[in-house]
């Protein structure tokens, strides 16, 4: 079995590159730009080709590239592959869009990582502060079997444990449930809340608290409010909490702020990412 890592010089390749480096796979690295390439050398001896001209050889081609990019690269490279060739993409986004050419001779598989959950077990230093994973730190991930033979599964699954390795868990799910998960839940909704919480963080340093202080008093509480609300504890808020949770709601919250997640929206979403 063969695999070609296209982009095997980027932010997010350099990171695969390190996996599949340590593995037993038959790969090709691929990066086009001279001084990503120089990076490949310097940092895991790993010696890339500017070329993609063998790529025709390849039973697994993961796509490393940003998700604006994907779409114009991915379809550039798709006629030359083999009959029963692998697409492996790392986001939904541009298959969630329709954006790939399908052919009904090769497959395309979607992995992404799930990033090590805030409440985990790891002891070791270093993977308490791997917060992206796939170097210390465990996570699961969530694959998704877009276009192609079924059988094709496992096998890419495979390929995605070491890339993101150490895994904890895989998910199957659809593209349009990958959807929903991202952009839809952690980057629409979390990553806005987020941000607001960090802009009340502001504000407050601005009222004259200290920094510090706010840092630890909402990283503690962040704690243990996750640890109810999502079921690690079998205690519930106290009154107070509930009532304050009850005034603000409506005040921070339009009514329909859950149609965030209709189809409408997260294609617009998605529209937007890929553009």
């Amino acid at each position: 079995m063969k695999i070609t890592l296209f982009g095997a010089g980027g932010k997010m390749g350099q990171r695969l590159t390190r996996n599949l480096k340590k593995s037993n796979f038959n790969v090709d690295y691929v990066e086009l730009n001279q001084k990503n390439r120089e990076t490949l050398w310097s940092s895991f001896h790993v010696e890339a080709t500017e070329s993609a001209q063998n790529i025709n050889e390849s039973d697994f081609v993961i796509l490393a590239v940003p998700d604006t990019l994907l779409a114009q690269i991915g379809n550039s490279l798709i006629p030359s592959f083999k009959p029963g060739a692998t697409v492996f993409v790392l986001d939904p986004a541009v298959a969630y869009a329709n954006k790939l050419q399908l052919r009904n001779d090769i497959n395309i598989f979607i992995s992404h990582p799930c990033h090590p959950p805030v409440i985990n077990d790891e002891v070791d230093e270093k993977a308490k502060y791997d917060f992206f994973g796939g170097v210390y730190a465990k996570q699961p991930i969530v694959n998704c079997m877009y276009h192609g033979d079924d059988s094709i599964y496992p096998v890419a699954e495979s390929i995605a444990k070491v890339m993101y390795g150490p895994v904890t868990r895989s998910h199957r799910v659809s593209v349009e449930h990958f959807a929903l998960l991202e952009p839809g839940l952690v980057e629409t909704i979390s990553s806005t809340f987020l941000v607001s919480i960090k802009e009340a963080m502001d504000h407050l340093v601005a009222q004259g608290i200290d920094g510090k202080c706010i840092h630890d008093f909402l990283m503690g509480h962040l704690n243990i409010q996750i640890a109810v609300i999502f079921g690690y504890l079998d205690i519930q808020f106290s009154d107070a909490a509930n009532k304050a949770v009850e005034n603000a709601r409506n005040k921070l919250l339009k009514e329909s702020w859950m149609d965030i997640l209709s189809k409408k929206e997260i294609e617009e979403s998605v529209k937007q990412i890929i553009s």
